[in-house]
């Protein structure tokens, strides 16, 4: 759990050489806020970077399927487009990965991509979220939940 109590920025992780994982990759938060409908460009060079040395899937609890379609394209993955949703495990019976490779969780919600990591046996990276004043009233409430539940976490496993 401690692995959850620090929250990164893009340009910490870019900073860090990742090879040979399986990444897992959040849309909502973390390559876009909610009210962006597009990719920055020096998080998709970067993520243009990570395919080369390793695997890498978008899920994303969206329901909105032409959001998680054009971050697919735009970066040239595959989104797991499954009945599930994080936290539950059962995503992975959707993937065709190699279990050999250690798995990696990019994610920006505690409740959803953290339990996620934590459930599949991954590496959570917990990111400092994306955010826009145009989010929609759902999402802020949403971020504040999880934010309140991050705290909680931080406060327990930093004593």
């Amino acid at each position: 759990m401690r692995t959850l109590c620090k929250k990164y920025s893009w340009h910490e992780v870019m900073q860090r050489d990742i090879r040979d994982h399986t990444i897992i990759l959040d849309i909502d938060g973390v390559l876009m806020a909610d009210a962006e409908s597009t990719i920055d460009p020096q998080i998709a060079s970067y993520i243009a970077t990570l395919k080369e040395h390793n695997d890498i899937f978008i899920v994303s609890n969206s329901f909105r399927d032409a959001r998680c379609a054009y971050a697919a394209e735009a970066l040239g993955l595959p989104w797991i487009d499954s009945p599930f949703k994080k936290p539950s495990v059962s995503i992975l019976n959707y993937m065709q990965y190699d279990h050999a490779k250690p798995m990696l969780v990019i994610g920006d919600k505690l409740l959803t991509d953290g339990i996620f990591a934590l459930r599949i046996g991954a590496e959570p990276v917990m990111l400092h979220r994306r955010t826009s004043p145009k989010d929609r009233i759902v999402i802020k409430l949403t971020y504040l939940l999880d934010d309140i539940a991050y705290s909680l976490v931080r406060l327990w496993y930093t004593r």
